[in-house]
Order: C-alpha cells, then sequence, then structure tokens
C-alpha cells in the first residue's frame, strides 16, 4: 500500500461504529418556532411555527427517529391542538433547555431547534420568545449568556443544533440598532470555543440556516433551511459510500444542506439578499456520529443483519469476525477497501457466497491493508 492511503485509512477506522444505530429513550429534543408577537414593532414569522411543527414530526415519527414524548418539547407562539406545545416564552425555552441539560448524558443524542426573529441590543443580539418586546428586549429576550448559563454543565458528546434566525426581524422605529452577530448564540450552545483552533467541544456540532441577517426565503408555508433539513433526515442525505446503509450522519447531513439549500434560495428568493442565502455549517464538519433512521432502507438493513446472524450460529464464525459484519452491514465505512469487506459480508449474509470462500476473501482484503511498518513509523 501507498503512503498516500495511509491517512485515509486512519481517518476511516477512527470513524467505523462500534454499534449500529438504534433510537432510544436516550434521545432529547428541543423545538422553538416563535413566529407570533403581540408587540407590533417585531415582524410576524408565520412560517416559524410550520418549520417547528415540520422538525417536531420528523423527530417523534418511529420509522425516522421516535424520541419518546416525554424526552421532546415543543414551544410555539399559538397552541397546536394536534401536538403537545408549549407557549414560546422566554421562561418556558430556558426552563426546556435547563431540563435536557440535567437529563442528557454522555451518550445521549440531543436535537435543538430554534427559528425565529431576533434583533441586536445594544452590542448583544438577541431572539425574540413570544412574551418579548422590541422596546424592552434588554429585560425580556433571550441572549447568548442566558443560554451559557443553563449549557455550562452539559454533558452529552452527541449535540445537534439547527439555527434558522433573522437578526432583522423587527420595525426600529426612531431607534438605531447595530448590527447583530448571530455568533452570540453559536458561542453560547458551543460552550468553550478553542480560540486557537476555532475547535468545539467533542461532539458538538451547529448548523446555522444562513447569516442571521437576511429574511427567510419560503416555499409553500416552509423555509427552504427546515425544507431541506426535513428530506435529508428522512433518508434523502443517506448517499454516503457506494449504496445507502440505512442511516444519516452528520456528514451526509452537511453535504445534502450545502448542495440543495443554494438552489432552493436560488430558485425561490425575491431578491439578490434572498437568492445568494447559503447555510453555514462549519461548525457541524468534524462530527460524524448518526442522527436518524432512512426508512426506505432499514427493513433490508435489519432483515441482512437477521441473516448474517443465523449464518454465524451455523458456521460458528469467530467473534471478532461476527462483530466487524455488524458493524460493516450497519454503517458504510469511507475507505475503498473497508467498502469492498462490507460487500463480502453482504454476500455472505445474502448466500451467494460460503462461508470458507467469504474467509479467504476477507483475508486477501486484510492483507491488501497492511503497511509496512517504515512507512506507517514515517507517518507517525
Amino acid at each position: 500500500m501507498t503512503r498516500r492511503w495511509w491517512p485515509s485509512l486512519l481517518t476511516a477506522l477512527c470513524l467505523l461504529p462500534l454499534i449500529p444505530f438504534a433510537a432510544s429513550a436516550g434521545t432529547y429534543a428541543l423545538v422553538f418556532g416563535a413566529g407570533e408577537f403581540a408587540d407590533k414593532q417585531i415582524k410576524a414569522r408565520p412560517s416559524a411555527e410550520n418549520d417547528a411543527k415540520a422538525v417536531y414530526d420528523l423527530l417523534t415519527d418511529k420509522s425516522v427517529l421516535g424520541v419518546n414524548k416525554n424526552n421532546i418539547q415543543l414551544l410555539l407562539s399559538t397552541k397546536d391542538e394536534k401536538r403537545d406545545t408549549i407557549p414560546a416564552t422566554r421562561e418556558n425555552f430556558l426552563k426546556a433547555l435547563k431540563e435536557i441539560t440535567g437529563k442528557a448524558t454522555k451518550d445521549d443524542l440531543v436535537f435543538i431547534y430554534v427559528v425565529g426573529q431576533g434583533a441586536a441590543s445594544g452590542d448583544k443580539a438577541c431572539l425574540f420568545a413570544s412574551d418579548s418586546t422590541f422596546a424592552e428586549r434588554a429585560k425580556n429576550a433571550l441572549f447568548g449568556g442566558d443560554i451559557e448559563g443553563v449549557f455550562k454543565d452539559f454533558k452529552s458528546e452527541k449535540l445537534c443544533v439547527f439555527l434558522d434566525l433573522n437578526l432583522k426581524g423587527f420595525e426600529p422605529g426612531k431607534e438605531s440598532v447595530l448590527e447583530p452577530n448571530i455568533l452570540d448564540f453559536v458561542r453560547a450552545f458551543a460552550g468553550q470555543v478553542d480560540k486557537d483552533e476555532q475547535t468545539l467541544p467533542p461532539g458538538r456540532s451547529i448548523m446555522l440556516a444562513n447569516g442571521g441577517i437576511a429574511p427567510p426565503v419560503v416555499v409553500k408555508g416552509n423555509g427552504i433551511f427546515t425544507l431541506a433539513l426535513v428530506d435529508a433526515l428522512r433518508g434523502k442525505a443517506d448517499k454516503e459510500g457506494y449504496e445507502p446503509d440505512g442511516v444519516v450522519t452528520i456528514d451526509e447531513l452537511v453535504k445534502y444542506l450545502e448542495k440543495e439549500v443554494p438552489p432552493l434560495a436560488r430558485a425561490n428568493g425575491t431578491t439578490n439578499e434572498e437568492k445568494q442565502q447559503l447555510p453555514f455549517l462549519e461548525y457541524a464538519r468534524t462530527i460524524h456520529f448518526v442522527l436518524t433512521k432512512n426508512p426506505a432502507e432499514t427493513e433490508k438493513v435489519n432483515a441482512r443483519l437477521k441473516k448474517f446472524e443465523e449464518i454465524e450460529r451455523e458456521a460458528k464464525l469467530d467473534k471478532k469476525v461476527f462483530e466487524e459484519g455488524v458493524r460493516l452491514l450497519s454503517r458504510m465505512p469511507k475507505l475503498k477497501a473497508l467498502q469492498e469487506l462490507r460487500k463480502q459480508y453482504q454476500a455472505l449474509a445474502d448466500g451467494t457466497v460460503k462461508a470458507e470462500e467469504f474467509l479467504t476473501k476477507r483475508k486477501e482484503i486484510q492483507e491488501g491493508m497492511k503497511i509496512e511498518k517504515d512507512v506507517a513509523t514515517n507517518y507517525s
């Protein structure tokens, strides 16, 4: 094997999953959509509630993720008879956030989705809750500092935050308002960011619909970022490797949003500012965990795993071989050699090769992945 493949091998082995994805009670979500406000200086954003409902329906769908109803909170400006909702007030948002931070452990998956209007208050960005007022926003809006104060003891290393904010969603009247900076909220959810490397704490990903100062582009009642997000997490982003593997990862979601959102903006935006909107995904590029299942592939993957278990018992495969097979049949690896090995496991599970032939092929692939000692030493 040549030297240029060594970094890829290291990366692939680090990213290979240890266990297949399974939704559990250890998944939490906060979905916030404030689109109606008593204060008329704050512009209404009807699509915000539609977007929040779409994300809530996605996360609670058992075929996709199936978050337990006790572990997800939907905060809206108006009551929804079909869903369990809570008024999208400042107090309720912070209470819901505190509840998540108190429950979520290191290995729990946590979704936080926030869509709404905001502004600058002094030199700080703020988010309007349904009970906020423009004139008194310094007292009754949500700030990064409020979130950071609740979030400081957060333990989960599987956090995915989506922010779709219009921080110019107001009528200023005679007041002069500074340019808001959405990074105030990024820093709040990120916690302690390494200033030299600009890296986040382990397992924290934050995705922005745009830079936070452009009006939302809406298609049939939903924002384009949420439309793409929901499609991606329902399975359309499951594209890594030579075929779908039944799950959507952070990596796949980032690639999908990066590809699909800009064309939606160009096609549906009414101004140059709207047409040029881009999602900001840099704070999610180093995270690799699984987010949702792809319902179109789940049944096929589970059936193949079941057949593989039967073959393992009949052929009395080595424990390490069996565990490797479960990993590769459950997730698409990044390295081409491991993808070839996955194909061999699929052939074994499908009954197109016998165990003896499979073991020979497996050995050949593994021999081809070995690296000469001097190459490994030089690379390290």
